[in-house]
């Protein structure tokens, strides 16, 4: 089954899909597990704790180089200006249909990710977008509670943009291989008709094919 098509314009969820513990909204394309979100976890533990061992040290320049940003807007701005390498989203976002909410910021950050600007080209909206070399890297992960509490925020985060992973190369390098394994089995077993049938029993066959310890 395809990911959702940001150039479409709106959030439609593949028809073979269907709601089950582990593919909550229909922008997830990827399926979600303790496994991935316990690898999410350790990657943003780890940019957290040197962004603010630097800040303690000197808060002006840890200002300029954070290490990740949290929220739809400073998402959605890291990624206009290229500094985001990698997005994180809960797969649980609250469904808001109207002009600018959140719907719309998600599919703006979907299409951010595999679209960039070109300042060489006219400033119009349709025209300066050109295709990525990489598309930047969207994990789907956590809900909006659990990647808070992850990122050490009272209220409830959403996205989380990752502008520097230096020092956190090889947890970066586990999530991105968690998640792209997650990816394909999504696409395989959202086309299976057992998936349809029994959503308990696909996620009983994820744990059992990934396991919970993968390296």
């Amino acid at each position: 089954s395809a990911a959702p098509d940001p150039a479409g314009g709106t959030l439609v969820r593949p028809k073979e899909a269907v709601s089950d513990p582990l593919l909550v909204r229909e922008y997830c394309c990827q399926a979600i597990d303790d496994t991935l979100n316990a690898a999410v976890s350790a990657l943003l533990d780890t940019l957290l704790r040197f962004q603010d061992k630097l800040h303690a040290a000197d808060p002006i320049k840890a200002r300029a180089k954070r290490r990740l940003v949290c929220g739809l807007r400073e998402t959605v701005r890291s990624l206009r200006t290229g500094k985001a390498r990698c997005v994180i989203i809960a797969h649980n976002i609250e469904q808001i249909d109207a002009e600018g909410a959140l719907d719309d910021m998600v599919l703006e950050i979907l299409k951010l990710s595999r679209l960039k600007y070109n300042p060489m080209i006219e400033k119009h909206p349709d025209i300066q977008l050109e295709e990525r070399d990489e598309p930047i890297p969207v994990l789907f992960a956590h809900t909006r509670r659990s990647l808070s509490k992850t990122l050490h925020r009272s209220m409830k985060s959403s996205v989380a943009a990752i502008l520097n992973y230096d020092g956190a190369n090889d947890e970066f390098k586990k999530a991105l291989r968690l998640a792209k394994e997650r990816r394909e089995l999504w696409r395989q077993w959202a086309a299976h008709p057992a998936r349809q049938a029994d959503a308990r029993a696909y996620a009983a066959a994820l744990h059992a094919q990934l396991g919970d310890d993968l390296a």
